[in-house]
């Protein structure tokens, strides 16, 4: 396990210090499934507002996530505010769509055919806590977390919530190609390792 403390800085706040830890483990399951509820609460009726991208997951699939090492977690005075995963458990529903995607994404050239691709890429992040870099620390360490298993991230975002899209943007997603609802994402794990090793 790893875990690390990042500086952020939060609007009309300051710094906190916020414990990065990866993989989460099964007692972080209840917070997890908590927090992923409250951004499902505050997405219901515009998908634009409160928390960046994702859909639901209910407490046995954070558990599996969290034995697989596929989740990453923000942690604040012994609270999740944050986490991000992908999603290798579900294999059905929008996760079996986004599978198809990121095949499409290969035939289109984008991806090598070989590529090993991660679906269910889900950020969270506590409306109080975006914009304050959070989610680039968390891809760090599940890049890091991942990257002995999956070559490429794939994720979907719809076009109305700017603010994941922007999110997306700051942390190095490539827009690889839309539709009329959303925008499709890769994201390169070799590109993101050649890059930290060179610092």
């Amino acid at each position: 396990m790893t875990a690390k403390m990042h500086s952020v800085i939060l609007k009309d706040i300051g710094y906190r210090e916020v414990l990065i830890k990866t993989p989460s483990t099964m007692k972080e399951v209840e917070s997890l499934t908590a927090l992923n509820l409250k951004w499902q609460r505050a997405n219901v009726k515009t998908i634009g507002n409160g928390f960046l991208s994702g859909g639901h997951f209910p407490p046995s699939v954070f558990m599996k996530m969290a034995e697989q090492k596929d989740t990453v977690v923000g942690i604040y005075d012994d609270r999740v505010v944050s986490y991000y995963t992908v999603n290798s458990v579900i294999m059905d529903g929008v996760l079996a769509n986004q599978r198809m995607k990121a095949e499409e994404l290969k035939l289109k050239g984008l991806m090598p055919k070989q590529a090993s691709i991660a679906v269910g890429v889900q950020i969270v992040v506590d409306k109080q806590y975006q914009g304050s870099k959070l989610a680039k620390f968390m891809l760090d360490c599940l890049v890091e977390n991942t990257k002995d298993r999956f070559d490429y991230f794939y994720t979907s975002i719809s076009k109305k919530n700017e603010k994941s899209v922007e999110a997306h943007k700051k942390t190095g997603w490539m827009f690889v190609d839309q539709d009329e609802n959303l925008h499709h994402l890769i994201y390169d794990l070799g590109k993101h390792t050649n890059a930290v090793n060179s610092l």
